[in-house]
């Protein structure tokens, strides 16, 4: 028999083995993770001095104490204890003791006349020189002399004056001692500690506090050591080890950055790779309300989304505006293959292009057209699809090979932001102006699936043959895709060029959108569809 012990942090660890079960193993395991004292982490093997069977018999292992949070968890031995035996799992949730952070921390201060106070804290300011603390004032009066006032200097100088800027020196020396240095003692509690000093105190050492995590609204979305790295092209594989360490205390973490982040409501986890064609992971609710359709706010736009059925990265807010602002003119078409909840196309619309947004995901197009509504987006500036991507390009071509095929009505959504529909409408025909003779002439197409657009290129192949792009420049193209590190800009090229299926024409930018993993990049390749590859076959 094996029993496991979980997430036990007291002062002091104790066990109680009681009742009677026939049959008792004459030997069991015990293991133990995430315990204090912390060299108790390894699976023990316990042998009784005498067998136990039939005799005594193991009821639970419980375990108490005190500390700055604690948790209590019972494995029960029922059903004879012998090889039919069933274990039940009882426990009690992490609790968080906000009282047990009391700490002293002294600092450096300046001593200053009261009619000196506030042009000294502006030239501090400047400088970043002022203790920056939740809920701690930098100014304190000082009982003794009532005209002078206190002023809190930043910790970072906590080590002695010489470490002090020239500026706060310069004031000291010349001030003829009617500004002097002292010392003064702060004491800090919960409430005056940042989310990393407060998660050091907890963690066991060698675990490191997240030391990012993304924002989308008021969700927070963590990827915690052990569980599937940020790759939001998904797929791969990921190193497992060190999850069970990181079990007792994840929604500890998320209680934490809940209450050092007021402006959250919702702290996720991460606990799936991105394996599937929508780019939607699994995760789990660590902390606060489990409501995960939220709202973002992105150079001036806002977007609804439903965390848990859609794609979106906050940290890509940059990227959609550098190519709006770059490439795409009033007047331009621009095709959104892969568009998302729409941080391209509804900025592109608003700019005064036509937009043809396209999806997979019916969930994503839900809420584009949401999103067109919150920001004023006419349904004939951005047509909504629900399609794979090749069937787009099938369509804009003006093939008759394809049947009608579904897209979305122009009718403006208005959402509940407390959760998603659980039946999205039934999409409607695409217009019969899609389906034109001689196909229909765009300047732009975006490719932001970067993991796997690049497959798509060959598919563009012998699309521009009709009379539509008689005398037309070709499209230009904007692939992102992940790259390796030690892949150079011809190396990148000639992997597109490989999808292709012939050579690109000068000239080609390759924008480096950001770091993924020390080992991968996410890129952007702009350039224009090389015209000799126009009248091929598709490949």
């Amino acid at each position: 028999m094996i029993l496991h012990l979980y997430n036990a942090v007291p002062s002091r660890l104790s066990f109680k083995l009681s009742a009677s079960v026939p049959n008792m193993p004459t030997h069991f395991s015990l293991k133990l993770f995430n315990t204090l004292p912390r060299h108790i982490r390894q699976s023990h093997q316990l042998r009784p001095r005498k067998p136990l069977g039939g005799l005594v018999g193991l009821r639970g292992v419980h375990c108490w104490g005190s500390g700055r949070f604690y948790r209590v968890l019972t494995r029960v031995l029922s059903g004879g204890g012998g090889e039919g035996a069933h274990d039940s799992l009882q426990h009690t949730t992490p609790i968080l003791h906000r009282g047990k952070f009391e700490s002293t921390l002294k600092v450096l201060a300046l001593s200053v006349p009261v009619a000196m106070t506030n042009s000294v804290m502006k030239d501090l300011q400047r400088l970043g020189a002022i203790l920056d603390r939740p809920k701690i004032k930098a100014v304190v009066k000082i009982e003794e002399k009532s005209d002078h006032r206190l002023i809190l200097l930043s910790d970072r100088f906590s080590n002695g004056a010489e470490n002090l800027p020239n500026q706060v020196k310069h004031l000291l020396a010349s001030s003829n001692e009617t500004v002097t240095l002292t010392n003064y003692t702060l004491i800090l509690q919960y409430q005056h500690k940042s989310a990393n000093e407060v998660l050091r105190e907890i963690l066991p050492k060698g675990m490191d506090p997240p030391a990012s995590f993304e924002t989308i609204g008021h969700i927070a979305h963590l990827n915690l050591p052990g569980y599937p790295p940020d790759q939001p092209g998904g797929g791969g594989e990921w190193d497992a080890g060190g999850k069970e360490e990181w079990e007792g205390y994840k929604r500890i973490i998320g209680q934490v950055i809940l209450d050092k982040n007021p402006n959250l409501a919702t702290v996720v986890n991460k606990v799936g790779v991105i394996s599937n064609q929508y780019r939607v992971f699994d995760m789990e609710i660590l902390a606060g309300e489990p409501r995960l359709v939220t709202e973002v706010s992105q150079n001036g736009n806002r977007f609804q989304l439903d965390y848990s059925q859609v794609y979106w990265n906050s940290r890509l807010e940059h990227e959609h505006a550098r190519l709006v602002e770059k490439y795409f003119m009033p007047g331009e078409v621009v095709v959104d293959l892969m568009c998302g909840v729409g941080p391209f196309a509804i900025p592109a619309a608003k700019k005064g292009c036509r937009v043809i947004a396209n999806d997979l995901n019916k969930h994503s197009v839900y809420w584009l057209r949401v999103n067109m509504g919150l920001n004023r987006v006419s349904p004939k500036d951005v047509i909504a699809l629900n399609m794979d991507a090749k069937d787009v390009f099938r369509l804009l071509s003006g093939s008759k090979d394809l049947p009608r095929i579904p897209g979305f009505d122009p009718i403006i959504l208005k959402p509940n932001l407390h959760k998603s529909p659980e039946h999205l409408p039934d999409p409607p025909q695409v217009p019969d102006d899609f389906r034109a003779e001689g196909g229909l002439m765009f300047h732009h197409i975006v490719m932001n699936l970067p993991r796997t657009a690049i497959e798509f290129l060959g598919s563009f192949r012998g699309r521009f043959q009709g009379s539509a792009w008689e005398g037309k420049a070709m499209p230009l193209v904007h692939l992102y895709t992940f790259a390796q590190n030690t892949e150079s800009e011809k190396d990148i090229i000639s992997r597109v060029e490989r999808h292709l299926g012939g050579s690109l024409e000068e000239p080609v930018e390759i924008h480096q959108v950001r770091l993924i993993s020390p080992k991968e990049r996410m890129v952007c390749v702009s350039f224009r569809y090389p015209t000799h590859l126009a009248n091929g076959p598709p490949l």
